[in-house]
């Protein structure tokens, strides 16, 4: 673990469809990560992402995939996108995030 995470999240990940709705369930234990603002430039090209997105960095064994929600302070985020980097011998998941509202 990484000394920067400023965050702990919640994996949610769908789960059954029955009646007309589905049901996310909590897959793992809390992860730690660098949780940020996105770029809305960078966002809104690669992703096609309109309004405010982030990112969520994280050690690059987690299972994180699209899709997936995590709740970081008690509010949900929908994974729009993953990717691997690695620098050397550091590897890190990069996560962008979108805010989930409910109406």
């Amino acid at each position: 673990m990484r000394y920067n995470y400023n965050s702990t999240a919640t994996i949610k990940r769908l789960g059954n469809y029955s009646g007309g709705k589905s049901t996310f369930a909590a897959v793992a234990g809390d992860i730690r990560g660098y949780f940020t603002p996105a770029s809305n430039a960078q966002t809104g090209l690669s992703l096609g992402i309109i309004g405010q997105a982030y990112e969520f960095h994280t050690d690059s064994q987690k299972d994180i995939k699209v899709n997936d929600i995590l709740t970081i302070s008690s509010v949900d985020y929908g994974v729009q996108g993953v990717s691997v980097f690695n620098l050397g011998g550091i590897s890190f998941k990069r996560c962008v995030l979108q805010l989930i509202v409910n109406e």
